[in-house]
């Protein structure tokens, strides 16, 4: 964590010096942070969170985890992996050129009009060139009408352009068409929705009841959508499917979760790793652990490695838990995932006379 002004710097010669960051590098607080270029690179794996001020890798700054939040990168940015600014009046301003690579993921998240910036979160001073991924999500206050036009991100200059584009229909009722100008990425309104009170969004923004109709009418198929049901017969249920975000009608690979160990300090950690929702708090996500396959018992605890997005499925992603305590020589432990739909009282949301 860098609160305020900090610079990264050393004084060798050799050229090979760098800061890889493979965990969460949070600069906060107001000033400009340095990451020199000579000799210390800067690098991302994890997770870099702009929460104040401006981070300046001077020498440019490839990343290949995630950067989020609100704030100022001051050098030209190379994406190769998640970019997700906060809506506005926060955004992530790029002093220097945006380049997104055929990997690269730009989530957009609409909120709440502002009288200068509108809804453009990404502003980018140089020249921007796309290839990879554009997710749309909105977040209540969202209420523009049709025919609405505004930007959602600008730039001097444009090369290039999305491979795939998500959130532009389905999205609570409401579809968009896009087009660039010399300077920006405008969206309009082709169909007007209704984004559910911010409350209720909070809670439910993707119920299984959603999930599955929007599945079922994709795939023609008006029956099989109990939880309990396999229509795919692909040894998954429907509610297995709906909380790894895999297809219920059309039968594929089913998602184990993925075990190994981690040695740290001279400790060896079980590792897990799975694939979870984020786009919804009525699933809970417990790990149980058993020494032969017996008794199940949930683990003591648990402190996560990472999460990554799952590419082209918003609201997924893959998460690592190492698990507490380490293991002991020769221990042999097993580890399930269970998952439990938590009932919410929504009555209490409702306004009454």
């Amino acid at each position: 964590i860098v609160d305020g002004e900090g610079d990264f710097s050393q004084n060798h010669a050799s050229p090979n010096y760098r800061i890889e960051n493979a965990g969460n590098f949070i600069k906060s607080g107001a000033g400009t942070t340095t990451v020199v270029s000579a000799p210390v690179q800067f690098g991302n794996t994890g997770t870099v969170q702009l929460t104040g001020g401006a981070l300046s890798p001077l020498g440019g700054f490839t990343q290949n985890g995630t950067v989020r939040g609100s704030g100022t990168l001051i050098g030209n940015v190379s994406n190769n992996g998640m970019f997700k600014p906060d809506p506005v009046p926060g955004g992530i301003t790029v002093q220097g050129s945006y380049t997104q690579t055929v990997s690269g993921r730009l989530e957009l998240t609409l909120h709440g009009a502002d009288a200068t910036l509108q809804h453009r979160s990404l502003r980018i001073t140089g020249a921007a060139a796309f290839n990879g991924a554009l997710d749309v999500a909105l977040q209540s206050p969202f209420a523009e009408p049709q025919n609405a036009t505004f930007p959602v991100m600008s730039f001097s200059g444009r090369s290039g352009d999305f491979t795939s584009v998500t959130g532009l229909t389905d999205n609570f009722g409401y579809t968009f068409s896009r087009a660039y100008t010399g300077t920006a990425l405008n969206l309009t309104v082709s169909t007007a929705g209704v984004l559910p009170p911010p409350a209720v969004a909070a809670l439910l923004p993707m119920g299984y009841g959603h999930w599955i109709a929007k599945h079922a009418a994709l795939a023609g198929n008006n029956g099989q959508q109990g939880r309990a049901e396999d229509p795919d017969g692909d040894g998954s249920t429907n509610f297995q499917e709906y909380a790894f975000g895999t297809p219920p009608f059309s039968a594929g690979p089913i998602v184990q979760p993925l075990p190994s160990t981690l040695q740290d300090s001279g400790l060896q950690w079980a590792v897990l790793e799975f694939r979870r929702r984020v786009d919804t708090s009525s699933l809970q996500y417990d790990i149980l652990e058993s020494t032969g396959l017996g008794d199940w018992s949930p683990v003591t605890g648990s402190f996560e490695l990472g999460s990554t997005p799952v590419p082209g499925q918003p609201g997924l992603e893959v998460v690592r838990l190492a698990i507490w305590p380490a293991l002991s020589a020769g221990e042999a432990r097993f580890l399930r995932v269970r998952i439990r739909e938590v009932q919410l009282d929504l009555q209490m949301l409702v306004p009454r006379d």
